[in-house]
This record gives structure tokens, C-alpha cells and sequence, in this order.
């Protein structure tokens, strides 16, 4: 009798299983939950079962082919550090040695360090302050458990999100690109903050979050476009502009991924594939290799949909250098990191 590869993992949080699929779906991974509480998660074509023990502690398991096991596991990883939870997922050969290891381990359950305290009611431009007027140093100010937070309700994060995508170039003009990276990157990531989360969260109203999506045209073409540096991201070119990070990995980052099968969600997809659509349109280098990027990912969704985007975009721009063209192929077919 064959046999194959295995997957054994452990998530330590404190989350209910509910709560656990909530956030591993907005962060791309697809999970059902069935009636006894335990959650499969399709990650990369593998389902993988996880089950919660009465400790609290989650134990994630699947056999394979070697090759899905160790990029499902690699995958599952990087959502589960997105989410802050202490994790170690390995992959084990057919004779029980292990050959891939996938861990980050923060600390357990009731052995973090002095938590910040939360800001309340902050106006827009109080928030604008918070998250950008921060100094440039080695470590990032939110990876400090003690700085505060604020998280208000989510119909507040999808106005001032909105708000902020709108007006980027006069509400962003003081900081620096340096101080813009790091405080974009913060209002991407789930890993770092919540924002983005409300513009899928359906107790706000569509209108609000769809003019907040529509916007984030408005943050490349009124930001990004004017501030970031000629060179390509993905080949490591040397670039002027930190800001050329967060630009590059918008799309990446933001837990807002494509659903094709989820009929809930065809509005935000929509909305989605046309904003990135609209950035290729932009007379930037920078800017179109971060609609790109995007598009790739979502590729595997909606593979005809990107590939006739993404052959408009070349067919209007015959004379773009051969990196960014090839770059563009390699989207088209899904075929990026």
C-alpha cells in the first residue's frame, strides 16, 4: 500500500473555531466549518482538517504529494503569522522525518508582554497622525505591544479609509515616503491592524465600502504614482523611494482576496479587478508592476478575466521593457510570488 507525505501542525490561540475561520478566510485561505466546531481549510488545492482540543489548542493534519504539502504548509504559515498566532506546521516524509518546518513562535497565551492602550474617538485627522506621524526607526512602532491602538467601529475604518484613499495627495503631502511605507503597510495588514477588514464586513453599508475600494485607484494615481521611483520591485532594482514597498505589495498584503465561488462577494471582486485594471492605465512603472502583482494572485479566481486585462495592457504599451512585459506574462498566468 503507498503511502504519502503527511502534515501535522499546532495553532495556540484562544480564538473559538468561528472566530479562527473568520480570520483565516480574510486572509485568503478558504475554510468550512462543520457542526461539531472543526474547520477544513483548502490552502493551495489541500484540505487540511483542524481540529480543536478542550486545552484550546488547534492541531492542523493532511496527507499528499510532497511538493502541495510543503507550499499548502508554507501558505497556511504565512496567514496564521498574518494573524499574530503562535504556530509550527512540518512536513513529514513517508518515514516519519520531517523535512519542512514552517513555525513562529510568539508567545503563549497568557505570557505576552505589557499590552498598549486603546485610543478612543479619534477625529480623521487625529487617525491620519496616529498611524503616519510616527519617527522612521530600525523596528516598526506597531510591533511594539506596548503602543497604543485604535479601532473603531467599522463603519468609521471604511469612511476614514475612504477619506484617505480620496484626499492622498494633500492628507499625505507632510510625511515622509519613508513614513508613508511603514504607515501604509500598518492600514493594509491584518497582521498589524484591522482596518481593511471593514470594507468586507457586511454590517456596512455596500455604498460606503464600494466607494472606499474605488478609492484605492485614487491612493496609486494621486500618491503613489507622483512619489514612488522608477525600478522594479520584484527584481530587487535598487529604488529612491521606501514608498516603492508598499506600493508593489498593496494587493498582496490587504486581506481582501479573490472568492470567485462566493456569490456574496462578486461585487467586491468586481470592484476589485477594476481598480487594478484602472492602475495599469497610470504612467507609472511602479505602479502598474503593483497592479501586476495584484492580478497574479487573483489569476487562479478569475483566470480570463486577468488574462484579457492584462493583454489590453500590453497590447497598449508595445514599448515597456522586456522585465515589466515578462512580468506581466508571468501574472497573466499566475505564475508569481
Amino acid at each position: 500500500m503507498a503511502t504519502f507525505p503527511y502534515l501535522f501542525g499546532q495553532i495556540i490561540c484562544s480564538l473559538a473555531p468561528e472566530s479562527l475561520s473568520k480570520k483565516l478566510t480574510g486572509s485568503g485561505v478558504t475554510v468550512t466549518e462543520d457542526h461539531s466546531g472543526s474547520l477544513l481549510a483548502v490552502v493551495r488545492g489541500v484540505g487540511i482538517l483542524i481540529l480543536r482540543s478542550e486545552e484550546g489548542i488547534y492541531s492542523a493534519t493532511a496527507q499528499g504529494a510532497a511538493p502541495d504539502l510543503e507550499s499548502a504548509a508554507n501558505r497556511l504559515s504565512l496567514a496564521l503569522k498574518a494573524l499574530w498566532l503562535t504556530h509550527r506546521i512540518e512536513v513529514f516524509d513517508e518515514d516519519g522525518g520531517a523535512f519542512a518546518f514552517f513555525h513562529l513562535d510568539w508567545p503563549y497565551p497568557g505570557e505576552m508582554y505589557e499590552e498598549g492602550k486603546p485610543r478612543i474617538d479619534l477625529s480623521f485627522e487625529e487617525w491620519v497622525a496616529f498611524v503616519f506621524d510616527r519617527p522612521v526607526t530600525d523596528s516598526e512602532w506597531y510591533w511594539d505591544t506596548s503602543a497604543d491602538w485604535w479601532e473603531g467601529p467599522p463603519v468609521i475604518q471604511a469612511e476614514y479609509l475612504a477619506l484617505l484613499f480620496e484626499s492622498s495627495p494633500d492628507t499625505l503631502e507632510r510625511f515622509s515616503d519613508a513614513q508613508l511605507n511603514r504607515g501604509l503597510y500598518y492600514v493594509a495588514s491584518n497582521g498589524q491592524s484591522d482596518y481593511m477588514f471593514a470594507l468586507v464586513d457586511e454590517t456596512v453599508d455596500w455604498p460606503l465600502r464600494r466607494r472606499a475600494l474605488r478609492a484605492l485607484y485614487d491612493l496609486y494615481a494621486g500618491c503613489f504614482a507622483s512619489r514612488c521611483s522608477p525600478g522594479l520591485s520584484h527584481r530587487d532594482e535598487q529604488v529612491l523611494s521606501p514608498l516603492n514597498a508598499i506600493c508593489y505589495m498593496w494587493f498582496d498584503v490587504i486581506p481582501i482576496h479573490a472568492q470567485s465561488e462566493d456569490r456574496t462577494r462578486h461585487e467586491i471582486d468586481e470592484v476589485m479587478l477594476e481598480v487594478m485594471e484602472r492602475i495599469l492605465t497610470l504612467d507609472s512603472e511602479a505602479c502598474q508592476e503593483g497592479a501586476l502583482h495584484g492580478l497574479g494572485h487573483w489569476q487562479y479566481q478569475y483566470p480570463k478575466r486577468v488574462q484579457a486585462i492584462i493583454d489590453a495592457y500590453l497590447a497598449r504599451n508595445r514599448q515597456i521593457r522586456k522585465a515589466l512585459r515578462q512580468y506581466a506574462l508571468n501574472a497573466r498566468s499566475g505564475c508569481i510570488q
